[in-house]
């Protein structure tokens, strides 16, 4: 890494987040009565000043991990938390930096955005990608074994599909979200033209672009789920890949049902279009998002492997969800279907995993079915689920899927799996 980017670092760090973060963390130190807190900041600020680089490591290293593990010790004092984490991931990327450790660097970054600090830290991140050399980050062997065009090697699952979604070409949703806006569509052609249809189903080119960042990760089957950070290099090779292998072992053995929990990820619930900005380039966000009266209000990716679950709820705001890589299946029910969905209520009674899965304020229950995976409910718990009715789909590669507001919704991968989703808001 050049001089000229090690000084772009260096400053983002120092002006940017450290001497911005820093005094009104002190403040907030005094306004909370945290006074270790505020003793700590002094220790790395001294150790900083000294240029006592590995101290200085271990010790924001130690108060991270403290500040993570005891996270509910926190949650009166609002952004308070975020702050503290922000301020000491700010002096371990520092003392990272100046011992030329650049991958700890990126992690602390990325860390950081993850958990609410400041945008500065994308550019800190962004910075230290495009003056590595990733060659040498990942195995060539590993790499090479990766598929260069995913779609072509998946097999289409064979899915019985009793209740079909309606289908419409892409130049007729814009009529159909005027006249029958509450009706979910299987929206064909609305994809053309994006560069994310080619580059992301080649995982050689996705570790090469963006191997080096770290996300936040569901991993395990749902609802057994614990939440990690990760290289996106070793999600792809490590899960991506593996599942690949896996589907096609499976296929021969007849026995595509099983999934391994180890081989199961999740890149969900994060804004990974702000954390890596260039991914925009690869996506057209859709004009009917954007057009008579609508405002785009949010677009997420959600990555993962096969097995991949997301209980049935629902949101508030239309959606979009397009099917870029592999297949997933999605089961829709009408607002009218409630009743028979259990779902939870602001008082807190729905399951504490389905919150948990979904990062569900407790204030938001209301939209989470206790019931999750419709697949395998227990019906002497759920009854009324029987009488539910609904429609499904399985999503292929260049498919979109219009969801309403408040419709519920429930989906699964039955493949390695890469989706957008685009939701929007009236401005009328």
């Amino acid at each position: 890494m050049d001089a000229n980017a090690t000084c772009v670092v260096d400053s983002l760090l120092r002006r940017n987040i450290i001497d911005i973060q820093k005094p009104l963390l002190l403040e907030e130190c005094t306004d909370y009565g945290i006074a270790k807190i505020a003793v700590a900041i002094e220790k790395c600020h001294m150790l900083c000043s000294r240029k006592i680089w590995h101290k200085l490591e271990t010790t924001a290293s130690r108060l991270v991990k403290d500040l993570r593990d005891h996270r509910s010790e926190f949650s009166p004092t609002g952004f308070f938390w975020k702050r503290a984490l922000s301020v000491f991931l700010a002096y371990r990327a520092l003392a990272f930096m100046e011992t030329k450790q650049w991958k700890h660097v990126i992690e602390s970054a990325d860390l950081a955005f993850a958990v609410g600090g400041p945008e500065e830290f994308v550019s800190v991140a962004e910075q230290c990608t495009a003056a590595m050399d990733q060659s040498h980050m990942f195995s060539i062997l590993d790499v090479s074994k990766s598929p260069s065009n995913i779609n072509q090697q998946i097999k289409k699952p064979e899915l019985e599909i009793k209740h079909p979604i309606m289908k419409i070409d892409a130049a007729h949703l814009p009529k159909h979200l005027l006249e029958q806006p509450n009706i979910p569509v299987i929206v064909y052609g609305m994809q053309q033209g994006w560069k994310a249809s080619q580059q992301w189903s080649d995982i050689p080119r996705m570790v090469q672009r963006f191997g080096s960042r770290f996300v936040p990760l569901e991993l395990g089957v749902w609802p057994d789920l614990v939440e990690d950070m990760m290289e996106l290099g070793e999600f792809f090779l490590k899960y991506f890949s593996v599942s690949i292998m896996e589907q096609e072992n499976e296929q021969r053995s007849g026995n595509d049902q099983i999934v391994k929990r180890q081989h199961v990820a999740y890149l969900a619930q994060h804004n990974l279009f702000e954390q890596i900005p260039s991914l925009y380039d690869d996506i057209s966000v859709p004009t009917v998002c954007t057009e008579q009266g609508r405002a785009l209000k949010e677009a997420s990716v959600w990555w993962g492997s096969k097995g991949t679950v997301t209980p049935i709820h629902y949101d508030s705001f239309p959606n979009l969800l397009a099917q870029v890589v592999g297949y997933k299946y999605v089961r829709l029910y009408a607002p009218s279907e409630t009743p028979y969905l259990y779902p939870g209520t602001s008082d807190g009674s729905a399951d504490k995993i389905l919150q948990d899965s979904l990062a569900i304020d407790a204030n938001y229950r209301h939209n989470i079915s206790t019931v999750g995976d419709p697949r395998n409910a227990d019906l002497a718990r759920f009854p009324k689920l029987q009488h539910a009715c609904y429609e499904e789909h399985l999503l292929s590669p260049g498919e979109t899927l219009y969801i309403p507001a408040s419709h519920w919704h429930f989906l699964t991968s039955q493949s390695p799996s890469m989706s957008v989703n685009f939701w929007w808001h009236s401005t009328k």
